[in-house]
């Protein structure tokens, strides 16, 4: 038995006793080592399961940007209502969180001007919350666009503008194999949003 293994092992025989003890744990000692074993297996598997999808939502990502970029026949420029918009993926890092809350400030800043025209234009969020390319976009089967660069600004955008009225204009990628992405788009959303989809 290893150093690491047996400093586990005192420890969990430890806080059994001291459950077992307090009343915490009112089974056997060995009902309730079973109990904990168990609880420990599940979490496991669970964050296995939940690594398991994260690799796999990510591969399908890099496919599906591998495909757009290379699969079109162009790109044009919309202006695309905001409820029409989709993220392709939540913002959850800490880091990412951060520049959310720092471009949210921004836009801020500079509201009333950009709700008077209803419209925010490439040049105008670049000029606010810069990225090297505008938000890009594909139009998915149910007529809304997916976003599958520049989520993080339009949770920023969404959060200070969204009105019922209210465009954003965007980079759209005009695919040639409608089907195949749009499938490949749904998995990514069934994996990322699996609450929602």
């Amino acid at each position: 038995m290893t150093k690491s293994v047996s400093s586990i092992y005192i420890t969990t025989l430890i806080f059994l006793q001291l459950t077992i003890s307090s009343g915490i744990c009112a089974n056997t000692f060995n009902e309730c080592l079973h109990s904990l074993l168990n609880r420990l297996i599940d979490t496991k598997n669970k964050t296995v399961d939940i690594m398991s999808n994260l690799n796999k939502s990510h591969y399908y990502a890099t496919q599906l940007r591998l495909h757009i970029m290379t699969e079109n026949n162009g790109v044009e420029y919309l202006n695309v209502p905001l409820k029409q918009l989709e993220m392709i993926h939540p913002i959850t890092h800490e880091k990412s969180k951060e520049k959310l809350q720092m471009r949210i400030n921004k836009l801020v800043s500079s509201k009333e001007k950009i709700l008077n025209k209803k419209t925010l234009t490439i040049g105008e969020a670049n000029a606010l919350i810069p990225s090297k390319n505008p938000i890009r976009v594909v139009e998915l089967e149910n007529g809304k666009y997916i976003i599958f660069d520049g989520n993080g600004r339009y949770e920023a955008i969404r959060n200070v503008f969204e009105t019922d009225d209210f465009v954003v204009e965007v980079e759209n990628y005009k695919i040639t194999e409608k089907k195949r992405i749009n499938e490949m788009i749904k998995e990514i959303l069934r994996i990322r949003f699996p609450e929602k989809y």
